[in-house]
């Protein structure tokens, strides 16, 4: 089954973005319970850092270009998430 899944996955990935445009609810539940899941934290101190921090800049430039967000100016009323 699980090679159906993953065939599904790769018919909705972009090959010139390599972006997974849908996947598998299953495929992500995985991943959550994946012990290979660093906080951020982790993953800039590690051995791997570049990578990660490398994948973090693809993943936000990817969501700027499908205009998952918008940048406003901050407003005394806006209650905003510490980073």
């Amino acid at each position: 089954q699980f090679g159906q899944i993953w065939a599904q996955v790769e018919q909705n990935t972009d090959p010139d973005d390599d972006t997974v445009e849908w996947m598998h609810p299953m495929v992500l539940a995985a991943k959550a319970q994946s012990e290979d899941n660093p906080t951020w934290e982790e993953a800039m101190n590690g051995p791997l850092a570049q990578g990660y921090w490398e994948a973090a800049k693809k993943e936000i430039k990817t969501l700027e270009e499908k205009g998952a967000w918008e940048v406003v100016k901050r407003e005394s009323y806006m209650n905003v998430l510490p980073s």
